[in-house]
């Protein structure tokens, strides 16, 4: 386990990615008890759903997200049904979201205030470890793993928690551990900004 430590807030950085909010994650990760390499990790992956496609095929995934009737948005790429759970499980960080419209508009701020998507992401993932502990973890997968399956959707955590580990799944925690060592090397790889103990 690292012990991180934000010594300045960072602006050298260009471009949104989760770097740029590299501070802001160790903090609300902290809050929310989850291990901020996984929140670096889900943030980089899914933010960077949130940038002009580079590839013509990306189009027609963004348009089925954006005209979908339940879209993902924000730098979490979250549904508004993950987010409203979330939110109501966390009254003291979100406020009282008991009202759906309350929450509906809470959720559309995501899209621009991404402090509040990352927020969401984290204590979201912190919500899907605890689900992790009560079923047990009879996988050879870590609880950070687990963890991203389940950010990947609720039905793939399930499935791999009855030990069916599916395809997309596995693609996905794949991904993710890519940006768990890119999380890692931004904190701990001669970055000027962090101090990482063993």
């Amino acid at each position: 386990t690292l012990s991180l430590h934000a010594l300045f807030r960072s602006d050298f950085l260009t471009g949104k990615n989760a770097g740029d909010f590299g501070p802001f994650i160790l903090q609300v990760s902290g809050e929310a008890g989850v291990d901020p390499l996984l929140t670096f990790a889900i943030v980089e992956l899914e933010g960077k759903r949130t940038g002009v496609p580079k590839l013509a095929e990306d189009l027609e995934d963004l348009a089925s997200r954006w005209f979908s009737a339940n879209p993902s948005i924000g730098f979490g790429q979250m549904q508004f049904g993950t987010f409203w759970e979330t939110a109501k499980n966390y009254p003291e960080v979100f406020g009282d979201v008991s009202d759906e419209d309350v929450a509906r508009r809470l959720w559309l701020q995501t899209q621009t205030n991404d402090e509040l998507a990352i927020t969401a992401t984290a204590y979201h993932l912190a919500d899907l470890q605890s689900v992790i502990a009560v079923n047990g973890n009879s996988t050879n997968l870590s609880i950070e793993q687990l963890a991203a399956i389940g950010y990947n959707g609720q039905s793939n955590l399930d499935a791999a928690l009855d030990g069916d580990l599916r395809d997309p799944a596995l693609d996905y925690v794949s991904n993710a551990g890519g940006q768990y060592a890119n999380a890692l090397d931004f904190y701990c790889g001669g970055n000027d900004a962090y101090r990482c103990e063993p």
